[in-house]
């Protein structure tokens, strides 16, 4: 045990000890000394109050931009990969770090990353499909060697009569080996030499035919689609000269030892595929857990209220450092599979090559490199009808638009000579509405005129005769009734005022 884990042990001892009562820290530390190392008492007392920490805690706060135990986190982050066969490249691992702590990195950080923890290292691998990697099964590898055994010996087999027939789907940018960061458990166990990636959909295949005595069979290049649109961009890198490079006897036959099928070894494929799970991490006895999911952070939260030290608030920040990582992880992820998905949606399909003008029989195509050069040359000669055909297009729209052009032109002059011959009209007519309205006007003027010189009868004078005449004076016959009352012509009644009434 080293100084630092028997420092953390005597800490620990520490802890148990319950106020108002204080550790005896000259005992403590005595009895966690060695004969390699001692603790100081003075030591002991600073880190157990959390005055001082330890070297390799100051350099992760102050020196590194990654803390310890973000550096833990962004490690298990890379296990975790490793396990489901999807190792992260170095670029990966930086953009994790640099998504943690805000900021960029240089390109040496993930080298010294490395080198701090050796758990971890890298390596080339060459990439394999999803399918491929989920299937590997051991009671399906078992089987699959046992019938082998069984059709070997059965009929008698020999290495020249052992041929494997594959195809392989081409994805063009990925499909080289790339260097990958991975746990060394899973590097050394032999069972992670390939990355995984997209299976093949529409993409060319190769087929090749290779035999355990070392020959081979030329291979072909096919594929299947709607259409028959093959794309030039997948096939024009291949070249006849390339294919005896790969396909030497020395080469066919350490693929046939590798897979364990001749010279037959059963247990050489089966032993690296069935591997022991990692062995989790084993606590110390009274060494507390940091709390990870919400249950377990509430109920640590109840228990530093209840009793709060010193050891249990660390470990509330540490489970904050190690969850706000996880947290900056999963963002980064999130974010590239969303500019996966924008690109994936921007992305232009590439040019389809037809096959020299050829009919389609509707059966599998093959294609050689002669039928590809063809092919190649028929599509240029179609390239320049297109482009001849796009120039006399663009010709005739320029012609149609300069046609169009003048005929606006045109309609705009004879638009604006209308509106003014509209408005002229206009104003003639309101000239003339205003000279007849003029001449009404005048007309009824000159007849009032004319009336009120015409000659008048004058008016007839009435005599006081005919006025007297038309009085009646009516005596009403009464007792006390001195007054008589006077009546109009019409024999409407006269009544006296009151004022010149006799008394």
């Amino acid at each position: 045990m080293g100084k630092e884990k028997a420092i953390q042990a005597a800490i620990l001892v520490c802890n148990l000890v319950e106020p108002p009562f204080k550790p005896n820290y000259t005992e403590i530390a005595r009895n966690h000394s060695t004969d390699d190392f001692t603790i100081n008492r003075t030591t002991l007392s600073k880190r157990h109050r959390v005055k001082t920490t330890s070297h390799q805690e100051y350099i992760s706060e102050v020196s590194r931009a990654l803390t310890n135990t973000q550096e833990e986190e962004l490690v298990r982050c890379i296990k975790r990969y490793s396990a489901r066969n999807i190792h992260p490249t170095t670029k990966m691992v930086q953009n994790f770090a640099e998504e943690i702590c805000g900021f960029e990195l240089s390109k040496n950080w993930v080298g010294r990353f490395l080198d701090r923890h050796m758990d971890l290292r890298t390596g080339y691998l060459r990439n394999i499909e999803n399918a491929r990697s989920k299937a590997e099964f051991v009671p399906s590898f078992i089987l699959f060697y046992e019938l082998l055994v069984y059709a070997l010996e059965t009929y008698n087999i020999t290495k020249e009569n052992i041929y494997n027939w594959d195809e392989k789907g081409f994805m063009m940018g990925i499909s080289h080996s790339t260097k990958r960061v991975m746990s060394k458990e899973a590097y050394t166990s032999g069972r992670n030499r390939q990355a995984s990636q997209d299976g093949s959909r529409e993409f060319i295949t190769l087929l090749a035919c290779i035999c355990a005595d070392g020959t081979y069979i030329p291979p072909a290049l096919i594929y299947t689609g709607n259409g028959h649109d093959l794309l030039d961009t997948w096939i024009r890198d291949l070249q006849d000269e390339d294919i005896p490079q790969k396909t030497g006897e020395k080469n066919i036959n350490s693929a046939f030892l590798k897979t364990g099928i001749w010279p037959l070894n059963t247990r050489l494929v089966v032993h690296v595929i069935s591997h022991r799970p990692p062995t989790p991490r084993q606590y110390e006895k009274g060494e507390l857990k940091t709390p990870k999911i919400s249950k377990a952070i509430r109920r640590f939260q109840r228990e530093f209220r209840l009793e709060p030290t010193n050891a249990k608030r660390d470990k509330l920040f540490n489970a904050y450092e190690e969850l706000s990582a996880h947290v900056s992880i999963l963002t980064s992820k999130a974010r590239g599979l969303e500019d996966a998905l924008k690109q994936k949606g921007e992305k232009k399909r590439a040019r389809p090559l037809n096959l020299i003008g050829e009919e389609s029989t509707g059966s599998a195509q093959l294609f050689s490199p002669g039928r590809i050069r063809k092919a190649q040359e028929f599509q240029a000669l179609q390239d320049a009808e297109k482009e001849k055909e796009r120039d006399a297009i663009a010709t005739h729209k320029r012609i149609q638009r300069q046609i169009e052009r003048d005929a606006r032109e045109e309609r705009k002059q004879n638009e604006a000579i209308q509106k003014v011959a509209k408005k002229l009209e206009l104003a003639e007519d309101r000239a003339r509405k205003k000279e007849a309205e003029r001449e009404s006007i005048n007309a009824r003027k000159r007849k009032k005129e004319e009336l009120y010189t015409l000659p008048q009868s004058p008016k007839k004078i009435r005599t006081s005769y005919q006025i007297k005449a038309r009085k009646e004076v009516v005596e009403v016959e009464e007792d006390d009734a001195e007054i008589p009352v006077i009546k109009i012509g019409r024999g409407r009644q006269i009544r006296l005022p009151q004022r010149f009434k006799s008394e």
